[in-house]
């Protein structure tokens, strides 16, 4: 699976899932919160980006493995309402709890892991005013690769074979199979 594939697939499992949400898409690169420009006008809002994606290790099956961190930026409308933060705060409870130990159905993720929540200040977008809250997680996943690390032969020219473990690592040890004996 590619990057994109599985922003889309978090976002559809969002969707799926956290229905008090109103608003749920992605987020080209990471907003600026002092001035965050958020074309929005349904809230609650979710916007999901990754933030950090760095490689650790070839693999050998034409896949690149990677730790990456994904934001998640929750808006709501601000209001000096306790029952409105009430359900704010459950929203946010729900979207944290649904983060936790979720790889959204992709088997080459592992599951979300080191979730956090900071709350951002209270900003004009468009006509409201919007307070919300960044949530961070990261996941180790693999990627398809363009770089194969090793090519595997479809009918190698030679093969060789010893029936004695003590052989193992000692070539002169081990007899070539010919081709009418495979």
């Amino acid at each position: 699976m590619k990057l994109a594939e599985i922003t889309e697939r978090i976002i559809e499992c969002f969707e799926d899932n956290i229905s008090e949400a109103k608003n749920i898409g992605s987020q080209t690169g990471i907003l600026d919160i002092r001035n965050p420009q958020l074309t929005v006008n349904d809230f609650p809002a979710l916007r999901i980006t990754p933030k950090q994606l760095s490689p650790k290790q070839q693999d050998f099956f034409d896949t690149q493995e990677y730790e990456i961190t994904y934001l998640l930026y929750y808006f709501n409308k601000a209001k000096d309402d306790w029952m409105d933060d009430m359900v704010s705060l459950n929203l946010l409870d729900n979207v944290l709890r649904f983060i936790k130990s979720n790889n959204w159905g992709v088997n080459s993720i592992t599951p979300a892991r080191n979730v956090i929540a900071n709350t951002l200040s209270i900003n004009k977008i468009g006509d409201h005013l919007v307070n919300g809250w960044q949530v961070e997680w990261q996941h180790t996943m693999q990627l398809a690769s363009d770089n194969a690390s090793i090519e595997t032969p479809d009918n190698p020219k030679h093969l060789f074979f010893s029936s004695d473990r003590d052989d193992f690592g000692i070539a002169e040890r081990y007899t070539e199979v010919n081709s009418n004996e495979r």
